[in-house]
């Protein structure tokens, strides 16, 4: 469908995968 390609996307977007990388490292204390 429409949205899981956009899901595969978002998936492979560097950005998208920075971002949620920038987010985990906030949600994770070090």
């Amino acid at each position: 469908s429409t949205i899981r390609r956009g899901l595969l996307l978002l998936n492979n977007s560097d950005v998208i995968k920075g971002f949620f990388q920038f987010i985990h490292i906030e949600r994770t204390p070090s």
